[in-house]
């Protein structure tokens, strides 16, 4: 799973268990932890609610945690089954890769 995370979420790997109460986070492809938080819902396959917040920088930082809830639906009826599922979310957990220019993404 974390190979198909590392192609679509910049080169990132999530680390967890999916339980709920377990730790989460976000690592960036030098290791680093770039979120980390906590899994508050699980339903597996159908949605997942994470209270998580960015490590990488301290202005995020300290902006404190959010929570981001994933629905996921299966695309295989509109004829791409050779894709990822489609994620329908809020906030997704990437400000420190997709919204900082700090050289982490080449």
């Amino acid at each position: 799973m974390q190979e198909v995370t590392r192609q679509y979420w910049a080169g990132t790997w999530q680390e967890s268990d999916w339980s709920r109460g377990s730790p989460w986070r976000l690592v960036a492809p030098d290791g680093r932890p770039a979120d980390s938080g906590e899994v508050i819902e699980a339903d597996r396959p159908n949605r997942l609610v994470i209270f998580w917040r960015d490590e990488l920088h301290e202005d995020l930082r300290q902006e404190g945690h959010s929570e981001v809830s994933y629905v996921i639906e299966d695309d295989r009826h509109v004829g791409k089954a050779d894709g990822p599922p489609i994620i329908r979310s809020g906030k997704l957990p990437l400000p420190s890769l997709l919204c900082r220019r700090d050289g982490l993404i080449s």
